[in-house]
């Protein structure tokens, strides 16, 4: 019998599985509890920011209002005369009170003699009566000598310092005029309440397309 041939061997080449069209554009699920946290967060981060910008409107106001119904002034130091009390750039804060009352050891606001617009800012040393009006000399805690004239004070209050804020003396030199005071004041007020109120009421939805 003639010899069998060989049966040739099949060879299977490997096929890959292809996936359905577009299976692997698709995303993945994401886990529902996690993004529900995602957006508990996102509304807590919001609403305490919003809070912040409220607080910082609301105290922003009251300030506003204390500084007028107060009549608080501020004055920029400009020169080292009463140093250590405070220095030049510093911002000194003052309140009107009656004349009458002024006493050694206060720091007062005068005008200077020679120059009536302009004031000073000097520690009192002394102070006596004449008809009625009191009679003050001054010195700059820095100064070696009290200042060589004696101030009589005709205006019914003088303003006494209360208070200083450490280099704001700069820039309240910008904000001298009472109106671009409070141009400034309103405008921040108005800037954080709107700040704060995008933050509560949260982003602009956005319309779904219709396919």
């Amino acid at each position: 019998m003639p010899p069998k041939s060989a049966r040739p061997e099949q060879v299977l080449a490997a096929v890959p599985r292809q996936r359905p069209t577009g299976e692997a554009d698709l995303p993945k699920a994401s886990d529902p509890a996690s993004g529900e946290a995602r957006g508990v967060l996102q509304k807590l981060s919001r609403l305490l920011t919003g809070l912040l910008l409220i607080v910082a409107a609301v105290a922003s106001v009251t300030a506003m209002v204390t500084v007028m119904s107060q009549h608080l002034g501020f004055a920029p130091v400009l020169s080292p005369s009463m140093e250590p009390t405070f220095h030049p750039g510093d911002l000194v804060v003052t309140k009107p009170e009656p004349a009458r009352e002024v006493k050694v050891g206060q720091i007062v606001a005068l005008p200077v003699p020679d120059a009536p617009s302009q004031r000073y800012v000097h520690r009192v040393i002394s102070v006596t009566t004449k008809d009625g009006k009191p009679l003050v000399r001054t010195k700059g805690d820095a100064n070696p000598a009290p200042e060589s004239f004696t101030l009589r004070i005709d205006s019914p209050t003088v303003p006494v310092v209360i208070a200083t804020v450490p280099q704001l003396g700069r820039v309240s030199v910008l904000l001298q005029r009472s109106m671009l005071r409070l141009s400034v004041m309103a405008v921040t007020v108005v800037a954080i309440l709107l700040a704060a109120w995008r933050l509560l009421a949260g982003p602009p939805r956005r319309k779904g397309r219709h396919a």
